[in-house]
């Protein structure tokens, strides 16, 4: 069997659970499966690192490369309208996307797995399956932080009823498809994330001083302002103990706020490669949950 994927995980990501998830799964097919992927430019570090993309090109021109000397408050949605309105902007998505539909329009593959909800893809399939994964629902039951016409909602209520089977990562996830979006339960399969393998790990930590561990983006919904406050409550009784956090670097906004609650010293951001993801979480005293786990905590809050 051959499973197709694109490209979209990895331009929307440098870093982050969902490119990471499905490097991990394509890495980890058995020997029977093999694997095509749309993606000519990526800077994303899991598809850099795993090796899966052996002629992989660096990006060019993507949303962080976009007008390099100029800093303004809507670059990001200019970048955006250039990318729709002009199909021959040598962007990374529109490269990338151009290779996929040309493996599309060559067939040559038993399944076609999106890794996010852009449905470009379906006036090529010409029949064949598709298999879409569903990380969670944030934007559905946040709507607060998302824009109504966002993607993971417009494309996403879409791709549910069209694709041939869901793969969802929690049991939560899969009853909020059910519950939100009226998907068939026999059409959704649950299916975990593994977790790091750590028989190789340190006995020393990367960290010397005690330590609970943040890992991945600080989206709103993930509620990491209120860490940062609770964190500064708990820093009060024990000077000692920090707050590490993986990710991207820290925002002003960011830094204003550990300013804000005194714990500008005991925040620190690591940026973290596989190996180092195994050592911090081996040694963490604790850790910040998935977010559908904190969903679930802000609900019986």
């Amino acid at each position: 069997m051959k499973v197709l994927y694109d490209y979209q995980a990895f331009t929307m990501q440098y870093f982050g659970g969902v490119s990471k998830s499905f490097c991990e799964l394509i890495s980890h097919f058995p020997k029977d499966v093999s694997v095509e992927m749309g993606v000519v430019q990526s800077n994303n570090v899991h598809l850099v690192q795993s090796g899966l993309c052996p002629m992989l090109e660096t990006v060019n021109l993507d949303y962080k490369t976009f007008l390099p000397h100029f800093h303004f408050k809507g670059k990001g949605r200019l970048y955006s309208c250039f990318n729709r309105l002009f199909p021959f902007f040598p962007s990374v998505e529109h490269i990338n996307k151009r290779r996929t539909v040309e493996l599309l329009q060559a067939g040559d593959f038993d399944v076609f797995h999106p890794t996010f909800f852009d449905d470009y893809f379906l006036p090529y399939l010409n029949g064949k399956p598709f298999v879409l994964t569903v990380h969670d629902m944030m934007p559905e039951l946040f709507p607060q932080y998302f824009n109504r016409n966002d993607l993971q909602i417009v494309g996403k209520r879409k791709l549910v009823e069209k694709a041939n089977a869901i793969i969802a990562v929690s049991k939560q996830t899969k009853q909020d498809l059910m519950e939100i979006l009226k998907v068939p339960e026999d059409k959704i399969k649950v299916i975990y994330h593994g977790g790091p393998v750590c028989e190789k790990v340190s006995n020393k930590a990367l960290i010397d001083e005690p330590y609970f561990l943040y890992m991945g983006t600080r989206d709103k919904y993930k509620n990491f302002h209120q860490l940062v406050v609770d964190f500064s409550k708990f820093s009060d009784n024990c000077k000692k103990t920090v707050l590490v956090c993986t990710g991207g670097e820290f925002t002003q906004q960011e830094r204003e706020a550990f300013k804000k609650y005194n714990v500008l010293d005991r925040v620190v951001h690591f940026s973290a490669t596989d190996e180092n993801v195994k050592n911090l979480y081996a040694h963490a005293v604790a850790f910040y949950g998935h977010e559908n786990e904190a969903y679930n905590n802000m609900k019986n809050v």
